[in-house]
């Protein structure tokens, strides 16, 4: 019986794992902005490929406790006030220079997942006029052109970890008609991906590194990254 037991509490834990480990944290917003002129942003939890959202207060450990920040093209750091509704937050902007916007979430989850640790991150650029990209001062993150991408185009987005390109990264690209694929960056921290249906992509990088610590009192034995983008196709 221990045995059994002992089997049992191994394939849940297995499986509360993957649950966890399945879902990313995204926003969406247009790509495109215009000065003067209010930018609405949403975030979501959930399960993109199979378009599950999570209602917030079903969101894991305190993930809706995240902070939102704009970086603007003149590298000022924002933090914008967000609004929590059923399945999801928003927050919103107002351009006030021509050049490239980050929105940016970077929220490690309070509670462990077994001895893993989780910090769930996304990325979102709004390009106001003419668009220059800059590095991002963040830990682990998805960059790719902020435009709409026509139909049958090939989508290019770079993974960078600490501001250097992560080679042999594992990326999965999340069509909302369900269509999923799984790439590895090459020595560039790239990955090219086609743009076969219109509508909207999340592209979500993840990182799994052995790092022993305490966490909120928690020891834990490794550490978990997952970072998302949002891509829209026209």
């Amino acid at each position: 019986m221990k045995t059994i037991g002992y089997t049992t509490f191994l394939l849940l834990f297995t499986l509360c794992s993957q649950a966890i480990f399945a879902h990313a944290l995204w926003i969406e917003t247009s790509h495109s902005g215009t000065k003067g002129t209010p930018h609405d942003v949403k975030i979501y939890y959930g399960e993109y490929a199979s378009q599950e959202i999570d209602s917030v207060g079903k969101w894991y450990s305190d993930v809706k406790e995240f902070t939102i920040w704009l970086t603007t093209p003149s590298q000022k750091k924002i933090q914008l006030q967000k609004s929590l509704s059923a399945d999801h937050a928003t927050a919103s902007f107002i351009p006030d220079e021509e050049g490239v916007y980050a929105l940016t979430v970077v929220h490690p989850a309070k509670d462990l997942g077994g001895t893993t640790k989780y910090e769930f991150s996304s990325t979102a650029l709004v390009a106001v006029g003419n668009a220059v990209l800059k590095p991002l001062d963040l830990p682990l993150y998805v960059q790719a052109a902020p435009r709409a991408y026509a139909i049958g185009e090939s989508v290019d987005a770079v993974v960078f970890q600490q501001g250097q390109p992560l080679a042999n990264a594992e990326v999965v690209v999340m069509s909302g008609e369900g269509w999923t694929k799984v790439f590895q960056t090459n020595a560039d921290g790239k990955i090219s991906f086609p743009a076969i249906w219109k509508g909207n992509y999340v592209v979500e990088a993840s990182h799994m590194e052995r790092e022993e610590g305490v966490w909120h009192e928690q020891p834990f034995k490794r550490t978990w990254q997952g970072a998302t983008t949002f891509v829209q196709v026209r």
